[in-house]
Formats: C-alpha cells, structure tokens, sequence
C-alpha cells in the first residue's frame, strides 16, 4: 500500500501517541472522517469514518524538530496533538502539529514541525485502536 496517498486525510486528524526507542519509532494516529470514495485500498475504518492506526519508522537516521537536529526521545507532552500537515515518503515523515494542553482555566499551545527519517516506514491499520 502507498501511504503517501493518505497524507492530506490525515490533515486535522490527531497523534494519540508516540512510543520511541532508539531506532525505532511508532505513531499512533487516526485521520479527520473520510469519504467512501477517499478509501482506495478499502482500509477498515473506526466507527466516526476514521483511518486509524500507527505508523511505524524502522532504523531511524535523522530527526529534526523545527529544523533543529534532535538527539533525544521523542514522546508526546500534551493533551492533544493535532495533525495541520503530514506527508509520509518512502524514507522519510514530515508532520506539522498543533500541541494542546487544556487546564480547567487555561488552554496551552504549542505548534512543531518533525521530519524524521527511517530506512522502513509503514502502516499498520487498526481501526479499533483506542484514543
């Protein structure tokens, strides 16, 4: 399967988690809803219309946040990430982010761009992955 057909679907969509660990990284992501005829490898969707799945970066080499090279460990720290731009290449991943926090009073938020790259990216569809 091309993921990179999938890339704009998932503008507005949502980063549930990031599990990283050395070489390799793992995206848990679900698209904003779709229409029928967007699905064309008839991927199983969740119950709000949604691709929903991680995707996986095997032997990572680089990774930039903002531009900047990044040595650490990648992991989410806000409530909610949402997806403004996403674009999966064969060996490398580009997102854009809106991180949002959300206290009883206050509302935080962050935006950063990722490009990650990996020998092996992949997706992994599991539509009924819990948010």
């Amino acid at each position: 399967m091309d993921f990179s057909y999938y890339n704009g679907l998932f503008h507005d969509g949502s980063i549930l988690d990031i599990s990283h660990n050395g070489k390799q990284m793992i995206l848990s992501m679900c698209s904003a809803e779709l229409d029928e005829e967007d699905n064309r490898d008839n991927l199983p969707l969740d119950s709000a219309d949604r691709i929903m799945g991680k995707l996986h970066i095997d032997d990572i080499g680089d990774i930039q946040v903002d531009e900047q090279k990044f040595a650490g460990v990648l992991k989410k720290e806000y409530d909610s990430g949402r997806i403004l731009r996403l674009n999966v290449k064969e060996n490398s991943v580009y997102l854009f982010i809106q991180w949002c926090n959300f206290p009883l009073s206050l509302k935080e938020e962050d935006y950063n761009s990722y490009l990650i790259s990996g020998k092996r990216i992949w997706w992994e569809n599991l539509p009924h992955l819990v948010e």
